[in-house]
């Protein structure tokens, strides 16, 4: 087996391996889905559909990667470090602190976005040699006056801007930053960081993807296992941090899960021992490293 196939079987791997971990806990804690909650109803569901948002796009992220599309992973890894935070922040507090986060979530944020959208739809609108259909998609797009009127008397500018700024990523993550797990605060502003630089197609940002691709030209791997697989470690301590505020406000002790959260626990370790050993070691070594992962976990199932 020559390198290029061993390190493209490396990241199908470890994909494979930590997205079978993954729907293991998902199907494991799935039934809590339709159980009663010590939450009301309008609290529990939202924050439902937002755990389950997160599971979808971390799966998409561990089959981007199960094909070694490495960068393109990093966008969806963003999506689940900025949709984990409002999960986090929203699921802290009082029933009513939580529903009062609900509402600028759901009523106020986005009709701030709406308003944004509006007025940029009305400078283009009346350009000329717009097509027909695109002037009536962009009409589309625009509220009514009154619709503004109404929604700005019931907020103010203040309000709009404190709410706005808020929610924003940096926002977030400055309310939580003392409260996150170390670990789980790199995970979720490296994830960001670097996917900005990647959905903005900056210039060092193409600079690396370069670097990496003369790298894979010069049968050199280490940049792009370690990408990858800490990709996926960053995903997976992001869901497992959620998972367990899931459980939280179930009112349901982790240790009733033990085995699987265990399980997914040294999926992690693993991950992150391959990330950090892929910058010192041949790649047969790391292949021989994921091979008696594979073992020991066939070994610790049974």
């Amino acid at each position: 087996m020559d390198w290029n196939t061993k390190y493209e079987s490396i990241l199908n791997k470890v994909a494979i391996d930590a997205g079978e971990i993954l729907k293991e806990l998902v199907i494991t804690i799935s039934p809590l889905y339709r159980d009663n909650s010590p939450l009301p109803y309008n609290i529990h569901y939202p924050l439902i559909q937002l755990y389950s948002s997160l599971i979808e796009t971390a799966e998409s992220l561990v089959i981007l990667i199960s094909f070694g599309r490495i960068w393109d992973s990093k966008l969806l890894g963003r999506m689940v470090a900025e949709g984990a935070l409002k999960f986090l922040y929203i699921s802290k507090g009082t029933d009513e602190e939580m529903l009062s986060k609900l509402n600028e979530y759901f009523n106020i944020i986005p009709y701030i976005n709406r308003i944004k959208i509006h007025n940029t739809t009305r400078n283009l609108i009346d350009q000329d040699g717009i097509e027909p259909l695109k002037q009536r998609a962009l009409q589309e797009a625009l509220l009514s006056e009154e619709e503004i009127i109404r929604f700005k008397d019931r907020h103010s500018d203040k309000e709009l801007n404190r709410v706005n700024k808020k929610w924003s990523n940096n926002g977030l993550l400055q309310l939580l930053k003392n409260e996150l797990d170390f670990n789980l605060y790199i995970s979720l502003i490296y994830d960001y960081k670097l996917s900005s630089h990647i959905s903005h197609l900056d210039a060092d940002l193409l600079e690396q993807k370069k670097e990496f691709v003369d790298d894979i030209d010069e049968g050199l791997y280490t940049k792009g296992i370690s990408l990858g697989v800490s990709a996926l470690a960053n995903v997976l301590v992001i869901i497992l941090s959620c998972t367990l505020r899931f459980l939280h406000f179930q009112g349901i002790d982790p240790e009733f899960y033990d085995e699987i959260l265990t399980k997914y626990h040294n999926m992690i370790k693993k991950l992150h021992e391959v990330e950090a050993r892929a910058w010192e070691t041949e790649i047969e070594e790391i292949y021989k490293i994921v091979w008696e992962f594979e073992q020991n976990s066939k070994a610790f199932s049974s």
